[in-house]
C-alpha cells in the first residue's frame, strides 16, 4: 500500500496548492464565487447545465430546439466534454450550483494530470523521488494549463497525453499496444480538437524517434504496430469522430481564414513556456551537452523546434492550428511543456545537477534577497497583471515586462538553489521557490472577475423568475450568454451552438439578428420576425408597452414578458420562391417574407430611406398609428449614440435596433463621430398589423396539424432544415425544400395533414457501426499476422504522410503567407 501513496502525493500538492489560491480569492468550495471567465461563462457551463439535465434523465443530447432546431451532440462533445468522466460527476451536485461547481472540476482534472504525469516520469526516468513530483507538479502548472484552465473541455487530453506518450513508447519498444489504444482512443472521444494535436505530435515524435534508435530491421515492424495502432483508436472513437469531424466542415468556422502578421500574439505565446522558468533553465542545460551526447540533445531539439517555432512563426502556427483560431493563440502548448519536460528530466538522469560546498553562506543570503525582491515586485505588479489578463491580453509591452521581472527572479532563485550540495536543502529551496511560483502564476489568471458572469445571471433568472416553459425566448438586452437556452431549459432562437452552419449564420443576420463571431442572439430583429418564428416570451431590462407584452414577472431589474400576438407555429403559403437576400435591405427582406407568406400585395413594414451627412443628424418622423420604431444602420461603427425623445441608445451594432413604441411623431437624433456620410433606413411596424396576425397550424405532442388543405398548398415551418432532418407527411417521408436557403418548407396534401420532424444525426450510426468494427479488431488485433509486403507499404505510406505533413505545415504555410 506503501507504494500507491507516491502516486497520491502530486495530487495532494496540486490540491493544496489550488486550495490556497481559491481561499485567497474566496472561490468556491472556500468561499461563494466562481472563477468561471471568459469561454467558460458563455459557453461551457451552460452546455453543462444540458449534461446535468440528461445524467438526471431529461433532455436530448443529439437535437434540440435551441437555435431553432439544431444537432447539439457536437456542442455537448466540444464545449461539455460529455464522454469526460470527470464531467460526469455533475451527477452529484445540484442544478443550481454548477456554475460554482466548475471550480470543483478544475481542481479534480488539474490533479489528474499531475498523477497522469507522475505516472510517466516514474516509468520513463530513473531519477530521485523529489525530481519526478517536482516535474508532475511543474506540467500541471505550466502555461499552457494556468491561462486555459477554463477550457475544461481540453484539460481532459492533457490528463491521458502523458499515458499515451507513455503507451506509445511501448508500442514502439515492447510491441504491447493495449494501453495506447484505449487511452487514445478515449482522448479522441473526448474530444477530436485537441486529440488533432496528439496525433500531430505522435506523428512527428515516431519520426524522429525510429529513424534516431530503432533498428533498421525493426522499423518497418514499428510502423505496422503503431499505424493498425492508432488506426484502431480512430475506428473506436467513430462514433464521436465522425459527426464532429462533419459538423466541423459545414460550419461558418471552419469557412473562416484567420490573417495574422509573420509574428503575432507573441509575447503571449511566449508566456505558455516562461510560466515554467525551471523547465526552461533545464532545457538550455541539456543543450549545453550538445557535444557529450549529440544523439538524444538532438532528439529533443528538433521536437522543440517543431512545437515551439509557431511562438515567433505566426503562418506556421496557424497552419498548426487548421487554418485558424480565435483567442487562445497556442492551443497545442501543453505539448512544447511536455517536451521541455521531458529533456528536463533526461538532463537531470543523465548528468546530474552540479553543485558546490562553495559560497554556502553567500548563496543563502542570495536566495533571501532575491526572494525579497520576488515578494516586492509581486505584490507591486499583482493588480495590474490581473487587471489585464481580465481582457484576455498579456500582450501590453509594459505588462509582460512586468511578468518577465517575476520570471528572471523566479530563475535566478532556481539556479542559486541548483547550486547548493546539501541535498536536502537544495530540495528544500528548489520546492519553496517552484511552489512559489505555482501559486504566483495561478494568481495571475485563477480568481474571481464579476465581469464574466453571465451564466450566473440566467442561474439566478431561472431560480427566482416564473420561467413559462410552453413558448420560445429571446433576450432584450445585449450582454447575456446565448446558450442560456440549457439553463433556464427552453426553446430559443439564440445559440452558441458550437460549429454551427454558416446558412444559419447568415440568415439569422439579414434578418436583423445580432451575430457575433458563431453566436446567433435573438437581440435584433423586429417584432414581425419574432412572430414568424413563434417567440412567445422576453427577458428584457426595460418596462415594456402593455398593448403588445404581457408582464409575467420581475427580478433584479430583469423583466419577463409575453407577446400578446398569436401563435406561430407554421404559415401555410403558396409558392416557395427563391429569395436572393443579398439584394435587399434587411426591412424589404422582411417585407418580401411577409408578401410570400401572408399577404402578395402588401408590407408589414414602412421603409424611409436616408443619406445624410454630418455630426449630428436629426430626422422628424412622422407616426400616425401606435407601432414599434426601428433602425438599420449601415455604418454602424460610426455612430456614438442614438437619440429619441431624450432616450439613449449606445450599443449601437449591426443589428435592426427598436427604438420604441410610439403612436405620435417623434425626433430622431443620431450622433457622428466624424462628418460622415451614412445611411441608414427608419421602419415602422403598426401594432394594428401585428395582432391581426394568425396561423392555422396546430402543434401538439410533437406534431403540426394542419386541416382542409385544398391546393397542395406548402407549410413553412420555423425550424432550421439542417442535414438530417426527416419530414413524415401523414406517416410518409417525404422530400422537404428549404425556405430562404434554411427552414423547413414542405409541401402538402389536399384535406387533412399531419407533419412529424425527426432528426438522424449524419454519420453518427455509421461511427457505432466503425466503433464496433474498431473494438473487434482491437480483440483480434494480436492474432493478425503482418508480412513483408504489408510491412513495405505501411512504412513508405507513413514516410510519405509525415514528410507530406511537415512540408504542409513548415514550408507551405510560408509559401503561401509570401504569396510565392
Amino acid at each position: 500500500m506503501k507504494k500507491y501513496w507516491k502516486y497520491v502525493v502530486p495530487c495532494i500538492i496540486t490540491f493544496i496548492i489550488l486550495s490556497v489560491i481559491f481561499y485567497i480569492n474566496g472561490l468556491y468550495p472556500y468561499g461563494n464565487y466562481s472563477m468561471v471567465e471568459v469561454d467558460a461563462d458563455y459557453q461551457y457551463i451552460p452546455v453543462l447545465y444540458r449534461i446535468y439535465d440528461f445524467l438526471h434523465g431529461c433532455g436530448s443530447i443529439i437535437y434540440d430546439d435551441i437555435g431553432f432546431g439544431n444537432n447539439i451532440y457536437i456542442s455537448m462533445v466540444i464545449q461539455g466534454s460529455i464522454f469526460s468522466p470527470v464531467n460526469l460527476l455533475l451527477y452529484f451536485t445540484s442544478r443550481n450550483n454548477i456554475v460554482n461547481y466548475f471550480n470543483i472540476l478544475v481542481i479534480i482534472k488539474m490533479c489528474l494530470i499531475s498523477l497522469t504525469m507522475y505516472i510517466y516520469i516514474n516509468n520513463k526516468f530513473k531519477i530521485s523521488y523529489f525530481y519526478k513530483v517536482l516535474g508532475s507538479i511543474l506540467y500541471t502548472f505550466c502555461g499552457f494549463i494556468i491561462l486555459n484552465y477554463f477550457n475544461i473541455m481540453w484539460l481532459d487530453c492533457v490528463i491521458l497525453f502523458p499515458l499515451i506518450m507513455m503507451y506509445l513508447d511501448r508500442v514502439i519498444n515492447n510491441d504491447k499496444y493495449v494501453g495506447y489504444i484505449i487511452c487514445l482512443s478515449i482522448s479522441l472521444i473526448i474530444s477530436y480538437y485537441i486529440s488533432y494535436f496528439i496525433l500531430l505530435y505522435i506523428l512527428f515524435y515516431t519520426f524522429v524517434y525510429i529513424n534516431l534508435y530503432v533498428d533498421k530491421d525493426k522499423k518497418k515492424r514499428v510502423v505496422y504496430k503503431l499505424g493498425v495502432s492508432t488506426f484502431i483508436s480512430l475506428l473506436i472513437a467513430s462514433f464521436s469522430l465522425l459527426p464532429s469531424i462533419y459538423q466541423m466542415f459545414i460550419s461558418s468556422r471552419f469557412s473562416s481564414v484567420s490573417d495574422y502578421p509573420i509574428m503575432s500574439d507573441t509575447m503571449i505565446k511566449s508566456l505558455y513556456i516562461l510560466f515554467s522558468p525551471l523547465l526552461v533553465i533545464l532545457f538550455i542545460l541539456l543543450i549545453s551537452k550538445y557535444n557529450e551526447d549529440k544523439k538524444n540533445v538532438y532528439f529533443y531539439l528538433v521536437l522543440f523546434g517543431l512545437f515551439s517555432i509557431g511562438i515567433l512563426v505566426e503562418p506556421i502556427n496557424i497552419s498548426i492550428h487548421g487554418g485558424s483560431y480565435w483567442d487562445f493563440p497556442y492551443r497545442y502548448g501543453f505539448i512544447t511543456s511536455f517536451i521541455l519536460l521531458s529533456g528536463g528530466l533526461y538532463y537531470i538522469e543523465k548528468f546530474g545537477v552540479d553543485s558546490s560546498k562553495k559560497y554556502i553562506w553567500i548563496k543563502i543570503l542570495l536566495v533571501l534577497i532575491f526572494g525579497g525582491l520576488l515578494i516586492y515586485f509581486s505584490k507591486e505588479y499583482l493588480n495590474d497583471i490581473i487587471g489585464n489578463r481580465i481582457f484576455l491580453d498579456f500582450n501590453d509591452v509594459n505588462i509582460y515586462l512586468k511578468i518577465m521581472i517575476i520570471i528572471l527572479i523566479i530563475m535566478i532563485l532556481n539556479i542559486i538553489s541548483f547550486s547548493i550540495e546539501n541535498k536536502h536543502f537544495k530540495y528544500l529551496c528548489l520546492g519553496i521557490v517552484n511552489v512559489g511560483s505555482f501559486l504566483l502564476f495561478s494568481l495571475f489568471t485563477m480568481f474571481y472577475n464579476e465581469g464574466y458572469f453571465l451564466s450566473n445571471q440566467m442561474n439566478e433568472i431561472n431560480n427566482n423568475m416564473n420561467i413559462i416553459r410552453d413558448g420560445r425566448y429571446k433576450v432584450d438586452y445585449k450582454n447575456y450568454t446565448p446558450d442560456y437556452g440549457f439553463i433556464l431549459d427552453v426553446d430559443t432562437l439564440d445559440n452558441w451552438i458550437h460549429l454551427i452552419p454558416s446558412s444559419e449564420i447568415d440568415i439569422y443576420e439579414k434578418l436583423g439578428y445580432l451575430v457575433s463571431g458563431t453566436s446567433v442572439k435573438s437581440y435584433g430583429g423586429t417584432i414581425f420576425s419574432d412572430w414568424l418564428f413563434n417567440i412567445r416570451y422576453v427577458i428584457s431590462d426595460k418596462i415594456k408597452d402593455n398593448d403588445i407584452y404581457e408582464f409575467i414577472d420581475e427580478y433584479d431589474g430583469k423583466y419577463l414578458y409575453k407577446y400578446k400576438y398569436s401563435y406561430n407555429y407554421g404559415v401555410i403559403y403558396d409558392d416557395n420562391e427563391l429569395i436572393d437576400m443579398d439584394s435587399f435591405s434587411r426591412f424589404e427582406f422582411q417585407n418580401i417574407i411577409y408578401r410570400n407568406l401572408i399577404d402578395s400585395n402588401n408590407d408589414i413594414i414602412k421603409i424611409d430611406n436616408y443619406f445624410m451627412f454630418g455630426n449630428d443628424i436629426y430626422v422628424d418622423y412622422e407616426i400616425n398609428d401606435k407601432g414599434i420604431l426601428y433602425i438599420d444602420i449601415g455604418q454602424y461603427d460610426r455612430v456614438n449614440y442614438i437619440e429619441i425623445d431624450g432616450n439613449y441608445i449606445y450599443d449601437v451594432e449591426n443589428y435592426i435596433c427598436d427604438l420604441g413604441v410610439y403612436d405620435n411623431n417623434v425626433l430622431v437624433h443620431i450622433n457622428i463621430k466624424d462628418d460622415e456620410l451614412i445611411d441608414f433606413e427608419l421602419g415602422y411596424i403598426k401594432l394594428d398589423d401585428i395582432l391581426k396576425l394568425d396561423s392555422i397550424v396546430k402543434y401538439m405532442d410533437g406534431n403540426y396539424y394542419i386541416d382542409d388543405i385544398s391546393n397542395n398548398e406548402n407549410l413553412f415551418l420555423p425550424v432550421n432544415n439542417i442535414n438530417g432532418i426527416n419530414i413524415y407527411l401523414n406517416d410518409k417521408n417525404v422530400d422537404s425544400d428549404k425556405y430562404i436557403d434554411n427552414f423547413i418548407s414542405v409541401k402538402l396534401e389536399n384535406g387533412d395533414n399531419v407533419v412529424n420532424i425527426k432528426y438522424n444525426m449524419p454519420l453518427f450510426k455509421l461511427g457505432i457501426i466503425l466503433s464496433i468494427v474498431g473494438i473487434v479488431l482491437l480483440i483480434i488485433f494480436k492474432n493478425i499476422k503482418s508480412n513483408c509486403l504489408i510491412n513495405n507499404i505501411m512504412y513508405y505510406l507513413y514516410l510519405l504522410f509525415v514528410i507530406g505533413l511537415f512540408i504542409y505545415y513548415y514550408c507551405y504555410s510560408m509559401i503561401k503567407y509570401l504569396k510565392i
